[in-house]
């Protein structure tokens, strides 16, 4: 086989891979800002990264079958249940106040 085309094959691979890895980790920083972070701008943002993981984990089959996912899909689960309650929290809360001032008058 022909050096030049094993090197555009291991670069085609490590590119697939690389996508594959981008794709289904979950950086520390994301887990920091939906565990701990204030619901604002970057939390909404780094609620829509979320959803494009667990988008690409539903979406292939191959990735299903991942021995990757099976390390990260607790983790991904525990982020969406925390951000579902952080968020419906927020707008309790934010429904609540003006309501909450319109019966104290």
């Amino acid at each position: 086989m022909d050096m030049g085309l094993k090197l555009k094959n291991r670069k085609a691979a490590e590119s697939k891979l690389s996508k594959f890895v981008e794709d289904i980790i979950v950086p520390p920083r994301m887990i920091d800002i939906i565990v701990d972070g204030e619901v604002n701008d970057e939390y909404m943002k780094t609620l829509e990264t979320l959803s494009k993981k667990i988008k690409f984990i539903d979406a292939d089959p191959m990735v299903k079958s991942s021995k990757a996912l099976k390390d990260v899909q607790p983790e991904v689960e525990r982020l969406r249940q925390k951000a579902v309650s952080k968020v419906w929290k927020t707008i309790v809360i934010l429904l609540w106040l003006p309501l909450s001032m319109f019966s104290s008058m």
